[in-house]
């Protein structure tokens, strides 16, 4: 297989560069491969990066001419004492970063090239998993298209691997920051003395080994969303800055005493009842009361048995996109799917059909073909998986609003009164 050619088109502003200082750095980088255009206006442009030499008797006109070019994130030249205000004065969501003179040629080529990689790293994500919603959650996709037309804060809750990044992903691809960039950071996946590294970024020599400069989650997100999953996992010492942020929209790199603006929707998500773990004195109440403006509870996949093929075919297309190989479930293997209770959820259910998919030598995969990474249960009823996912999706919501039955069987559109009823029957303790 052929590997694409990175995009070396890098757009330029403004079209005649006024310093020798300037002119160099341009020269330099063309001599490692960048290519630069200087027709802003053209319609046409490949380039999705573009240098700004920015100074203040410039700003207002450097500003219009930015704001004009959505499509192209930029990074920002300016003189080390004007930075402040230049950043202050442009507060752009497609401005990447900036840099102050003189500017390391590899640092600003290596940003370059890290900018570009961010925005193909974002177009390239499987259409997959964000085609809309299955049968099962179309209430919940629905109430999420409404709510991904604001900017408000989200709270996902739901288990492990039951699709909250899926649903993150189409919040993101129906809002207004579609064209701007996806990332996802699992707070539980990164250790408490990094994670204000990952999160904020850092200045070169901020610490040691720090040799060059490191952009953060929220800046890498500029312009489009973030999603911090297992945001219960966040460390205390940091869940402050986190809240700052929330109300500031403002960071600071590690080793810098730059306030810089971001544009960023956040979304967090947790398995965890953020509820409980405040109580417990692992999460700041003024932090979830400011994350818990709306929340999406997504249900356990075995509470979704309508779901399970619609997903396990979508996968299937998946595998057949990335693979350029096309497999389908008989039927056996598709009673098979519906039988299993999934306690490792959708995300269990993309591993046993990727599995299937890699290891069955024909076309078709059969129910022999299947192999569960999770017990099924063996002993237990159909009935008695339905009702234990049931039961568990009542307490999370109930949870989720702190007790509260009336906005709890609004968010399960039921009645109260079968609220009452499935607790006593599932002995629901909440």
């Amino acid at each position: 297989m052929t590997t694409p050619l990175v995009n070396r088109s890098v757009m330029l502003w403004p079209e005649s560069l006024q310093t020798d200082i300037d002119k160099q750095l341009i020269e330099g980088l063309a001599s490692i491969g960048w290519q630069f255009q200087t027709s802003i206006f053209k319609k046409s442009s490949a380039a999705s990066v573009g240098l700004a030499f920015i100074d203040l008797a410039s700003l207002e006109r450097s500003r219009a001419v930015l704001e004009k070019e959505k499509h192209c994130q930029w990074i920002v030249i300016t003189a080390q004492e004007e930075l402040k205000l230049i950043a202050k004065g442009l507060s752009l969501s497609n401005v990447y970063d900036y840099h102050h003179r003189p500017v390391d040629i590899d640092i600003l080529s290596a940003m370059i090239g890290h900018c570009i990689g961010m925005q193909q790293l974002n177009t390239s994500e499987p259409e997959v998993h964000t085609e809309g919603p299955t049968k099962s959650l179309h209430l919940l996709y629905e109430l999420a298209c409404k709510v991904a037309k604001t900017d408000v804060t989200l709270l996902l809750q739901g288990p492990s691997g039951s699709g909250k990044e899926y649903l993150a992903r189409y919040i993101h691809k129906n809002s207004a920051r579609h064209t701007g960039p996806f990332v996802s950071l699992n707070c539980a996946g990164i250790q408490a003395t990094l994670a204000q590294d990952e999160l904020f970024g850092h200045e070169k020599g901020a610490f040691t080994g720090a040799d060059q400069q490191h952009i953060g989650a929220f800046e890498q997100a500029n312009g489009g969303t973030l999603l911090l999953d297992e945001i219960g996992d966040l460390p205390m010492e940091l869940q402050g800055n986190f809240l700052q942020v929330l109300e500031t929209r403002h960071i600071k790199r590690v080793g810098s005493s730059v306030q810089r603006p971001i544009d960023t929707r956040i979304l967090a998500a947790s398995h965890r009842n953020l509820f409980e773990l405040v109580q417990e004195g692992h999460f700041r109440l003024d932090l979830y009361y400011r994350l818990n403006v709306i929340t999406l509870e997504v249900p356990p996949l075995a509470a979704r048995q309508d779901d399970i093929l619609p997903l396990a075919r979508r996968f299937l297309l998946e595998f057949e996109s990335n693979h350029h190989v096309s497999k389908r479930l008989s039927s056996d293997a598709e009673r098979q799917l519906c039988l299993h209770y999934w306690p490792g959820n959708v995300r269990e259910l993309h591993n046993v059909i990727t599995q299937a998919a890699i290891l069955v030598d024909g076309d078709i995969i059969y129910a022999k073909d299947i192999q569960f990474s999770t017990p099924s249960g063996s002993g237990s009823s159909l009935k008695e998986h339905l009702e234990r996912a049931e039961a568990e999706h009542i307490r999370s919501v109930l949870l989720a609003h702190q007790g509260n039955r009336n906005k709890a069987a609004l968010q399960l559109g039921i009645s109260r009164h079968t609220l009452y009823r499935r607790i006593k029957q599932l002995d629901v303790n909440a």
